[in-house]
């Protein structure tokens, strides 16, 4: 099951990368911290309190917050 998952939330990033709905940029900063149950942008699902919680911001003023796993995966699939 979980490997399942894994596969769909790469499908949906890949997607969201290819649309330009996610940038493929590297991001001029990145900060975690704790959820505050606001929804991430790669799979439009709210960050739990109890979440860790990505936030980047890039050269133009675009910003994403993401899920952890989220994070590891953008950041996977729009590496060179």
């Amino acid at each position: 099951m979980a490997s399942s998952l894994n596969r769909e939330l790469g499908e949906l990033i890949a997607a969201k990368l290819a649309s330009g709905a996610l940038p493929s940029t590297v991001p001029t900063s990145i900060i975690r911290s704790m959820g505050a149950g606001l929804r991430c942008s790669a799979c439009d699902v709210s960050i739990g309190l109890d979440q860790i919680e990505t936030e980047c911001t890039f050269a133009d003023g675009q910003w994403l917050r993401l899920h952890l796993e989220c994070f590891r995966e953008w950041r996977q699939q729009r590496a060179p």
